[in-house]
């Protein structure tokens, strides 16, 4: 917090305070580079916050403090600092915050020359006389002032009610009092403004703190142990209380440091210092401040549980602040806040607000913009000071000083898929039936979804060729001649010298780590080197005899539409008993290929020993990469294929809090073995009812030529 000595905000800071105190928006972001004030802006938020709204609680979450809970040294390691530091850095802030915040309530408090009370009053009466007397001429002819300029005045301005006979001060009959009554009035309004006052709805600069609506009390601010009530840091002069700077860090890494503002002696609003921690974040409630988001590793599962607290009231907000992840494109940082690739930003004092792919408005503050705001830069061997271009010249690492000072959202990281070939491949997805290329995911959670599937499923296998065979089918069915069931036959000759290949992969749920994952069942079409994705049905059922129906449903559709699957690859790594039940199950309608994950891969041309889980995965990966793959445009397909990772050469993936384990990408490269594993041709044939039409038609005497 900004005390009396210390300098003025920044532009850029100035403008996130504006924002926070007067804008509409509940939910925003802070982008700036590092060592901008971030922490610090926050603290002005929250002690804002308090101040604004008696009884309100604020939540500060601290990633550094979350980074101490896991131990995560690799992430700390990425900032060139160790947990400790971290922390320390960190507690530095707060504890100036703590420090010189009773000195700028006060400051706040004595800062106006003129008392509020006296020139709200005015305004207030001055609006409703030219409300009443919209003519200057007729404005003001009940009231008299005691002198011209009555701003001068200590008390201010000072009125008197004319008894309509008594000459104005001045003149010598009412026309010249209303007259110099007119001009003072008017006076009001500009000694209002030449005196700094804003005018009316003028918020460009921060409005002044809100004053406690007890005015015999004054408000205090004081620094508490949550843990044990106890008083830290308060009071004024010779009874003041504080701490050392190594407590004050002890209490703040132990999450026990609260901040109190009394508007009276039993009411008071408060800021919790605490770690982003999704177990308890669904009972916060109130403003809520995320500090370096970049660093909370779960920050997606955490946003799902905020997003409902902050919507509990309209007064309630949820800001967050960080630098972009470096080298890390997988962290939900990068899908939340990363802005339009298309979007180029000018350098400005104030930063540049801009407004997210998923929505979110982003305030954007790089080392250009505060290097024009004030911010200065200083070589590190010499201590001159350098130029923001000049800084980058000089870093060793080129690529880190892109993303913490620059701002630069950079690719890569251990993510398996690649984020913008992984956008292009569902965007080819998400075309119309006359595109041919329409792809759906389908969760799975009753009969009436699952029958909706299969329709559409009916509808889309093929694409437009297949929805015009399937209309043609049903035109047969009313109109059967015999020069139509030829025309049927030719047509279904053609189809088989150009058949649809169709491979299933079935991804059975598992439980990992006390998750239950869900089954997804893959549909894959080939069309020459192209693999498209053309449906997937997601349920968590723990009945095998539904599971099976629910498949045997699928294999009824596909055989309706005259298609036989070439194969069915499931995962039989954990379920082998259950896969082995299915192969005999499922044998007589097409052939069941079981696929244990860590089996070894004997294979012509491999570099070296792999197994079907890598080996599965780098094919299906392979696709994507030659911009070959087709997915559904959904956001699920996307988060399951970013949980998957790449660590040294081997997939791995960590469950999500939804119990998504990257399903849909194992099911995706089962239904790709499932299309390359076998060689035999696979068979179309007739619809069940134009089979027993043509068996109808031959039994008759003559039958068909």
């Amino acid at each position: 917090m900004l005390s009396a000595k210390s300098p003025l905000r920044r532009p850029y800071q100035q403008t996130v305070m504006s924002q926070f105190a007067k804008g509409p928006e509940r939910l925003w972001a802070l982008l700036w580079e590092r060592q901008a004030g971030k922490s610090t802006t926050f603290a002005d938020f929250a002690l804002y916050e308090m101040l604004r709204q008696p009884d309100r609680t604020v939540i500060y979450g601290s990633a550094s403090l979350l980074l101490a809970q896991e131990i995560t040294l690799k992430t700390a390691i990425r900032a060139n600092q160790s947990v400790s530091q971290l922390i320390e850095s960190d507690a530095h802030t707060l504890k100036q915050f703590a420090d010189s915040a009773q000195s700028t309530i006060d400051q706040q408090a004595q800062k106006p020359a003129l008392k509020e009370a006296v020139r709200l009053h005015l305004i207030k009466l001055y609006e409703e006389h030219r409300e009443k007397y919209p003519d200057a001429a007729d404005r003001n002819p009940q009231c008299f002032p005691e002198c011209i300029e009555p701003l001068n005045q200590s008390a201010g301005c000072r009125f008197k009610k004319s008894d309509g006979d008594s000459p104005s001060p001045g003149g010598e009959g009412r026309g010249e009092g209303k007259l110099i009554n007119n001009r003072v009035c008017e006076a009001l309004i500009n000694r209002r403004e030449r005196v700094g006052f804003p005018a009316r709805s003028d918020f460009s600069t921060f409005p002044p703190l809100p004053r406690s609506k007890n005015r015999a009390a004054k408000v205090q601010f004081k620094t508490y142990d949550a843990s044990t009530g106890k008083e830290l840091i308060g009071g004024r002069g010779a009874s003041a209380k504080n701490i050392s700077a190594a407590s004050f860090a002890e209490l703040f890494s132990q999450q026990r440091l609260e901040f109190r503002v009394y508007h009276s002696a039993t009411s008071y609003s408060r800021t919790k210092v605490i770690a982003p921690n999704i177990a308890t974040a669904r009972s916060w409630s109130g403003t809520v401040l995320l500090d370096e988001v970049a660093f909370i590793r779960n920050l997606r599962e955490l946003m799902t549980a905020l997003l409902p607290v902050i919507s509990t009231d309209k007064q309630f907000k949820l800001i967050v602040s960080t630098t972009p992840p470096e080298f890390n494109d997988t962290h939900y940082s990068f899908e939340l806040l990363a802005p339009p690739p298309e979007i180029k930003f000018q350098s400005n004092a104030e930063g540049n607000w801009y407004t997210s792919e998923s929505g979110i408005r982003v305030h954007r503050a790089d080392a250009f913009d505060t290097a024009l705001a004030g911010k200065k830069i200083f070589d590190l061997k010499t201590g001159a000071e350098i130029t923001p271009q000049e800084a980058f010249t000089r870093a060793p690492n080129k690529d880190g000083h892109r993303i913490a000072h620059w701002l630069t959202w950079m690719l890569g990281g251990s993510a398996a898929c690649d984020l913008l070939r992984l956008r292009t491949a569902q965007e080819r997805g998400s075309g119309d039936a006359t595109t041919g290329v329409l792809c759906q995911n389908f969760q799975i959670n009753s009969d009436a979804d699952m029958v909706t599937a299969l329709n559409w499923l009916s509808e889309n296998l093929g694409g437009v060729a297949a929805s015009r065979q399937s209309a043609a089918n049903q035109s047969l069915n009313s109109q059967i001649n015999s020069d139509t069931l030829n025309l049927t036959r030719t047509s279904l000759r053609r189809s088989i010298e150009t058949p649809l290949r169709i491979g299933l992969g079935f991804d059975v749920a598992t439980t990992t780590k006390g998750k239950s994952n869900p089954s997804v069942l893959s549909i894959m079409e080939e069309h020459g080197p192209e693999w498209i994705i053309r449906a997937r049905f997601v349920w968590k059922i723990k009945d095998p005899e539904v599971a099976n129906s629910r498949l045997g449903a699928i294999l009824d559709t596909l055989e309706r539409c005259g298609i036989r699957p070439r194969a069915l690859a499931q995962d039989a790594t954990n379920e082998r008993y259950y896969a082995e039940q299915n192969r005999t199950l499922f044998r007589r309608r097409v052939p069941v290929i079981l696929v244990v994950a860590s089996q070894a891969v004997d294979k012509p041309g491999l570099d070296k020993p792999t197994n079907w889980k890598e080996y599965l995965g780098n094919q299906l990966v392979a696709k994507l990469d030659d911009n070959n793959l087709t997915l559904p445009p959904d956001e699920y397909t996307r988060t399951d294929y970013r949980l998957e990772m790449k660590d040294r050469g081997k997939f791995v993936c960590e469950p999500n809090d939804q119990g998504m384990h990257g399903d849909c990408f194992d099911a995706d490269k089962l239904a790709g073995h499932a299309l390359s594993a076998t060689s035999s041709r696979r068979t179309i044939f007739p619809p069940l009812e134009i089979m027993r039409q043509w068996a109808a038609e031959e039994s008759r005497p003559g039958g068909l030529g």
